[in-house]
Formats: structure tokens, sequence, C-alpha cells
């Protein structure tokens, strides 16, 4: 059964076997599985701070998981909301919840594929926010704007 989840997996996502690798093996623990930052064996990982796009929900692998560090990073899916073991692999209805609200606040709901779901626009503007937060002026890295320091 394991062994043929990773084949679906390295098929669905045309992924290299060190990223199945990193994806399978990972921790459990959101915390754990972004230290291990599994995102960064994938096939095509260009070392941009957020995934390459499309994601759409039911959509599984690292790329879901370098979205969901990025949207804990700019408060979308606060710590105390971070999706635990297999879920946070998953690009589910809290992703779609949480890609949509940052699409409305961020005035993309009327020019994206369709709202929740993870498009160019929606990249470009995630990535605009979190290497605004990395700048030095405005100090540590994760400490730019975010949905979280707003309310």
């Amino acid at each position: 059964l394991k062994h043929r989840a990773v084949r679906k997996l390295w098929r669905r996502a045309s992924i290299s076997v060190e990223s199945v690798a990193a994806f399978v093996e990972s921790p459990d623990s959101a915390t754990d599985v972004f230290a291990a930052r599994p995102w960064e064996a994938a096939a095509g990982y260009d070392n941009a701070s957020v995934p390459r796009e499309p994601l759409f929900k039911g959509d599984m692998g690292p790329r879901v998981v370098h979205l969901h560090y990025a949207l804990n990073r700019t408060g979308y899916i606060p710590n105390g909301e971070l999706l635990r073991g297999r879920n946070i692999r998953l690009y589910g209805d809290h992703t779609v919840d949480a890609v949509a609200q940052f699409q409305k606040d961020n005035g993309l709901e009327d020019k994206v594929m369709a709202p929740g779901v993870y498009d160019a626009l929606t990249r470009e503007m995630l990535m605009s926010l979190i290497n605004a937060a990395d700048t030095p002026e405005t100090g540590a890295p994760g400490a730019g704007p975010s949905r979280a320091m707003e309310e």
C-alpha cells in the first residue's frame, strides 16, 4: 500500500525519487516537516520562497508542504492551526480556504483562475510578501506583513 501511494504521488507530481523519499520519510509534525524542507529535493525546485504553480484541491506532495509553509509565514495558516501528519501534505479544504482568503485580502479574487486555486498571480503576490519580509529593512526572515499580525 505504501509503495502504491508513492508511485501515485510520483506520477501525479512528476517529481524525483529524492523528493519522494524526503516526502515519505519526513516526520509527521508540521514543525518537523517544515524543518525537513522536502520541497528542496523536488524536481524543478527553483530556490524560490514559494512553490511553483498551479496547485489544486487534492494535490499532494512537497510543493503543497512548501505552500503551507509560505501560508504559515504570512499568517494565513497560523501556528495553532497547522495541519498535522498526512494532511500537511494535502491541498485540502483548509488550504483552499487559506488561499482564497489570501487572494481576497490582496485584491486577487477577480483576477485568479478560481478562488482557492494556487495560480501564477497568487504565487507572485505571496512571493512578494515573503521576500519583502526577508529584506534587511524589515528585520528577521518571516518578520514582515502577515494577516495574523494585523489582527
